[in-house]
């Protein structure tokens, strides 16, 4: 019998942690949807994908649906697995309930519903800006005879 409750008291702080884990998750989940972030994640993942198309493009159409509707669902919770390790890291569980009370703001709403649109147009133009740093490297080590 006292091995029973010396397995039990040996155990309770694991199933504290985990229910400590499971609570930030479930907070950084709920203030990365009110940030806009998961939302971003979901419109990055067509464009990823018609990315993909172009290289396999006798693959059927039925197929890219499937996939991108998968991932759609699929990235958001990815998304949190991933990152709670690093907020974790830098924020605490405090802290996120305090982002989430920015969030459910009015500026806070304004912000994470045009975070999505922000992102995209953000991508673009680093995209952009990653061209012309390639072009102008390419340019240099031409300059220079290296080819």
């Amino acid at each position: 019998m006292l091995m029973c409750v010396a397995v039990l008291f040996a155990a309770a702080p694991a199933v504290s942690a985990q229910n400590q884990d499971n609570e930030y998750k479930e907070t950084l989940g709920k203030m990365l949807n009110l940030s806009g972030a998961l939302a971003s994640v979901e419109t990055m993942v067509p464009q990823m994908v018609n990315m993909m198309k172009q290289s396999a493009p006798s693959t059927q159409e039925s197929f890219w649906t499937g996939f991108t509707e998968k991932w759609q669902k699929k990235a958001g919770d990815k998304l949190v697995e991933l990152y709670t390790p690093i907020y974790q890291k830098y924020l605490t569980l405090a802290d996120l309930k305090k982002i989430i009370e920015f969030y459910e703001s009015p500026v806070g709403k304004k912000l994470g519903t045009a975070t999505p649109a922000m992102t995209s147009e953000g991508m673009k133009l680093g995209q952009q800006l990653g061209m012309e740093i390639a072009t102008e490297l390419q340019t240099e080590l031409n300059a220079r005879g290296n080819k």
